[in-house]
């Protein structure tokens, strides 16, 4: 589900000694828990940082117009097959879940590192 999602995230926001890795991983269902594994702590060390437009402790707001768009939802609990949902819908999931997240938009990727002592790092990539 969302092939071309994690197609665009991986194209424009993995960098490019991680790309074939993340892709394998992404692509074998068996496998995806551990690509979302990197996420957990070292998400910095496998994106690409020219692209982060914002990482903080706090959850990113986005504008009203913005909440409405279609995004593909990764989590390691619920959804590691991927759901297809509005942005709003997937900020809800992702607060309240205690692993790594991975929200896909058209332009855009927001990741949530794991949950640990109740903090947390929040990316947001820009194309």
């Amino acid at each position: 589900m969302g092939k071309e999602y994690i197609s665009f995230f991986i194209n424009n926001f993995i960098r490019e000694q991680n790309k074939e890795r993340v892709r394998y991983e992404f692509e074998s269902l068996k496998k995806r828990n551990k690509v979302m594994g990197r996420f957990c702590h070292n998400a910095i060390e496998i994106l690409r940082k020219d692209r982060i437009i914002c990482r903080s402790k706090k959850q990113y707001h986005f504008k009203d117009e913005q909440l409405k768009q279609e995004v593909l939802l990764i989590d390691m609990t619920n959804h590691i097959e991927g759901l297809i949902c509005s942005l709003d819908n997937a900020l809800q999931i992702a607060e309240n879940e205690y692993m790594s997240t991975l929200i896909i938009g058209k332009d855009f990727a927001y990741i949530k590192e794991e949950v640990s002592d109740s903090d947390w790092n929040i990316y947001l990539l820009k194309t």
